[in-house]
Parts: C-alpha cells; sequence; structure tokens
C-alpha cells in the first residue's frame, strides 16, 4: 500500500466521521464543528509526537504522514469555522462570530499542545 492509497483510507475515515456525526448549535455555535477541530488537533500533536521517534522504519513515518495529511486534514474542517462565523455575524448574534472564532482557534491550539 503507497502513501496515496494511505492518504485516501485515513481522509475516508475522517469524512465517514464527520457525516454521521450531527451538527449541533449551542446558542448558535457549531459544537460539532468545535469537537472536531479539538479531536484533530489532538491527533495531530499525538502523531507528530510519535514521528519524533528515531529508528522507526519507513513504512512507520508513511503512517505518520497519512494520518496528519489524510484524517486530520479532512477532520480539522476549519472553512466550517469560517461559515459559521460568517453566519453567526450576519444575524442578531453577532457577537458570538468572535467568540467562535477564539473557541475554536483558542481550543485547538490548547489540545494540539497538551497532546
Amino acid at each position: 500500500m503507497n502513501t496515496v492509497h494511505r492518504i485516501t483510507l485515513f481522509a475516508a475515515t475522517a469524512a465517514a466521521l464527520i457525516w454521521w456525526v450531527p451538527v449541533r448549535f449551542f446558542h448558535g455555535i457549531n459544537i460539532s464543528a468545535l469537537c472536531g477541530n479539538m479531536l484533530g488537533s489532538a491527533v495531530m500533536a499525538a502523531t507528530t509526537t510519535f514521528e519524533q521517534v528515531r529508528f522507526e522504519s519507513e513504512q512507520t513515518y508513511a503512517v505518520y504522514r497519512a494520518i496528519k495529511f489524510g484524517f486530520c486534514a479532512i477532520l480539522t474542517n476549519f472553512a466550517i469555522l469560517i461559515e459559521d462565523s460568517e453566519r453567526l455575524l450576519h444575524t442578531n448574534d453577532w457577537w458570538l462570530s468572535p467568540v467562535n472564532l477564539i473557541l475554536n482557534v483558542g481550543f485547538a491550539m490548547i489540545t494540539y499542545q497538551t497532546g
């Protein structure tokens, strides 16, 4: 199995997770996207940490790259973050738009750093 197949496999897994998780809102903020961004950041942090181990086989590093570029790239869908922030900006809850941005980016950074 080459790297393209691995990336496709992990991307399809992340897409299936996103497809089946229902979109839930809390006071207008998309909680499903927030959780997906945090999970993707945690997986990215763990994969980056594991990737720093030396003297592993080349196949192991290929799997790490597939996880990072396949699974995490699909799961951390920051396009939804921008869409939700734009939607909140043009409603009566405009003040929730910066809160949504701060929560998503802040929690993703904290999750990555603690992972």
